[in-house]
């Protein structure tokens, strides 16, 4: 146990001051990171990595043999696609609104009346927009799951505005 806050707090440390002496290009590399969401052929590849459907290299079966013990195969027999991977493969133009839910959250709170709800979300989704790609080694639909949520909430006040809006005068209750 002891070890684990050695390494947590040597962890810590290290990122801390990565931060501090190099603010600009860990910057850089987040905003790297949101670009590459928005590359198609960067995010199927990674899809099919989630699911397992990646290749293994000659040099990372021989690691997994040296280091753990793991007898590998370098491509994975081919194993038919069941129907959640293929909705979790074919549902790629959803991400592109995750990705872009800090916008729909901003959008949401310019809509609405009651602008706290929204504000929150927006500060929410931006929030985790923000630490999903400052902290992750590349961009993947999984990710940005968390988000997912906090977009959808945001998509039903925009909905619910309109809705209010288009709603004729008769409908309306009664203030």
């Amino acid at each position: 146990m002891e070890r684990k806050r050695i390494n947590d707090r040597v962890a810590c440390e290290t990122a801390i001051n990565a931060l501090r002496r190099r603010p600009l290009e860990i910057a850089g590399v987040t905003v790297q990171t949101y670009m590459d969401y928005w590359n198609l052929r960067l995010i199927w590849r990674y899809a099919q990595n989630d699911l397992g459907y990646g290749k293994v290299t000659d040099d990372r079966v021989k690691t997994l043999a040296e280091k753990f013990g793991f007898q590998s195969v370098k491509q994975l027999p081919g194993v038919a696609i069941s129907l959640l991977q293929r909705y979790f493969l074919g549902a790629w133009p959803y991400h592109f609104l995750v990705i872009a839910s800090p916008l729909v959250c901003a959008f949401a709170t310019w809509l609405r009346r009651d602008r706290a709800f929204a504000l929150l979300l927006f500060i929410h989704a931006s929030i985790l927009m923000v630490v999903v790609t400052a902290l992750s080694p590349q961009p993947g639909i999984r990710y940005i799951q968390p988000v997912s949520l906090l977009t959808l909430l945001s998509i039903a006040i925009c909905v619910d505005c309109v809705a209010r809006r288009l709603r004729p005068a008769a409908m309306r209750p009664a203030a």
